[in-house]
């Protein structure tokens, strides 16, 4: 028969958060020894911390549940898609500015769009977002470095001012060069060394700016004899 000394060392009502992990009184873990729960998630959801229930010493099996649709904007989550609308930080609204988020790919920072759908993971759909360099001009961009003359006026406009001198008598009225968009899509650079600059076609022929292709009777034409 055991002594009540012993009867109390093994209810686990009593020793439990001793910071020892009895086992033969049906212990899991022991709250004062966090090394004992705090791993207890990492099979089944390795973003959660385990945690040990104070009054039994036995895991806590609602810690490692997916909070991913609880309908709650836990930690590590963008949105949840069963909350209504779906939440966010910063979020108005049902939509959310594109601008606002990180790239999922890591890749250039997203420049417009907008995005009202919460996936299964808890991140924003970024399917509709737009960022410099995805051929798409975008209403704060200028251009796009993968569609150059997407804006011709705009570009017209710096390649005229890096090409004549304004002072020159002698201005055209179009010039085109080898500029090309800048790295945030918010204008035209050029390399001062390498500005090709010239006519276009069906403009007047300049005394010191040659045409792009053909010069025919003072005028900047496509080919020889008109074609």
């Amino acid at each position: 028969m055991l002594a009540p000394a012993c009867t109390l060392e093994l209810d686990p009502e009593i020793s439990c958060g001793d910071g020892y992990v009895d086992r033969t009184a049906g212990e899991e873990c022991d709250p004062e020894s966090p090394a004992s729960f705090e791993n207890a998630c990492q099979d089944s959801e390795p973003s959660r911390v385990g945690v040990c229930d104070p009054t039994t010493c036995r895991l806590d099996s609602q810690a490692c549940q997916p909070s991913c649709g609880n309908g709650e904007l836990d930690p590590g989550e963008e949105c949840d898609p069963q909350s209504e609308p779906p939440s966010g930080p910063d979020v108005f609204g049902s939509q959310r500015s594109c601008s606002t988020l990180t790239p999922d790919d890591g890749g250039r920072e997203y420049v417009g769009g907008e995005t009202d759908r919460c996936l299964s993971d808890c991140t924003w759909d970024r399917s509709n977002c737009h960022r410099c360099g995805d051929e798409h001009l975008d209403a704060d961009e200028v251009c796009d470095d993968t569609a150059d003359l997407a804006n011709l006026d705009q570009f017209d406009a710096f390649c005229l001012g890096a090409c004549v001198d304004p002072e020159d008598d002698e201005r055209p009225d179009e010039v085109r060069c080898a500029a090309r968009c800048a790295a945030d899509c918010g204008g035209y650079e050029i390399d001062a060394g390498d500005r090709r600059c010239c006519i276009p076609t069906n403009k007047l022929a300049h005394s010191i700016i040659p045409c792009c292709a053909f010069e025919e009777n003072g005028v900047c034409v496509t080919g020889l004899g008109g074609g």
